[in-house]
């Protein structure tokens, strides 16, 4: 019997669930490497909640990404015909916990697909990890497909394009292509996160014919990924420029990076500069997404 299971990075599905979610979160190695690492993220975890709190309220009080990532489930499993898992890396259903599922449905091939585009070692490395200690732990026998990374995928490039292209109908703007952030240290070890971006980002600009700006979101503290989403707007306002597009390439689901750090607080550090800024729909169960997910499957 074969099934497919989507990772993913999971998020506060309520208020009270901040605080735990951004301590898995930063306890992980692969995205926060650090002496007394489980200490330090009980602190972090703790400051870092109360602020993070204001902006889920913003929001609505959780995130929508469990119910968007099920929905896409649901809808590649008919498209398939067989069980799609859900598995997330810091919040529930834990990927231990999807795995759990897949066993006792009696799955014998899985198709392992993390919902991440393009390839980081803090993302579908890291799920990666969480997944074969997962495997480890159990004695059933489970034959398991990766899919390490399809930046490049011909329907994902699509399903982008064609959000682009609705929202310019309406918006004659400048684009701005963003990514969540990285620190430099993981790039210069040699993590193929900004390469892959930017050859998304070139797909699309082919295919749509037209140029735009690569720029990062969500950075952190100390060198980050460049140019910061922030400074390209600031440079667009210099230029006199009145409208930007924001596309987020790295995403495929409405978030807290996109409700809160796109729509709210990126549209209101514009709207200071004179810019109107809007933003793409997020493919989330566009039947053009789930079309490239099924291809991504099948292939």
């Amino acid at each position: 019997m074969q099934g497919v299971l989507f990772l993913y990075m999971g998020a506060p599905d309520s208020l009270e669930a901040i605080q735990p979610f951004l301590y898995n979160l930063f306890s992980d190695d692969a995205i926060v490497s650090m002496p007394l690492n489980k200490l330090m993220a009980f602190v972090i975890s703790h400051i870092r909640a109360k602020k993070v709190k204001k902006r889920y309220e913003l929001i609505g009080g959780a995130s929508p990404l469990l119910k968007i990532t099920s929905e896409q489930a649901e809808a590649l499993e008919k498209r398939l015909g067989v069980p799609v898992y859900v598995g997330m890396r810091y919040w529930k259903p834990f990927i231990n916990e999807a795995l759990d599922s897949v066993f006792k449905a009696g799955i014998e091939k899985l198709v392992v697909l993390p919902l991440y585009p393009q390839y980081s070692i803090t993302t579908t490395g890291s799920a990666f990890s969480e997944l074969s200690v997962a495997q480890r732990n159990r004695k059933q026998k489970l034959e398991i497909t990766k899919i390490k990374s399809w930046h490049r995928n011909e329907l994902f490039i699509e399903a982008l394009a064609e959000k682009i292209e609705a929202a310019l109908n309406n918006f004659e703007a400048e684009i701005i292509f963003s990514a969540h952030s990285l620190p430099m240290s993981v790039i210069d070890k040699g993590d193929p996160y900004q390469k892959q971006v930017t050859e998304t980002v070139e797909a699309l600009e082919s295919r749509l014919g037209i140029k735009g700006n690569i720029a990062y979101q969500s950075s952190g503290p100390g060198r980050w990924l460049r140019p910061e989403i922030k400074e390209v707007i600031t440079s667009m306002a210099s230029e006199g420029k009145k409208k930007v597009l924001v596309s987020p390439v790295s995403f495929v689901s409405d978030h807290i990076e996109t409700l809160y750090d796109i729509d709210i607080a990126m549209k209101n550090y514009a709207e200071k500069l004179g810019i109107e800024l809007r933003r793409t729909e997020a493919l989330n169960t566009s039947e053009s997404f789930i079309r490239a997910l099924e291809k991504i499957v099948r292939d």
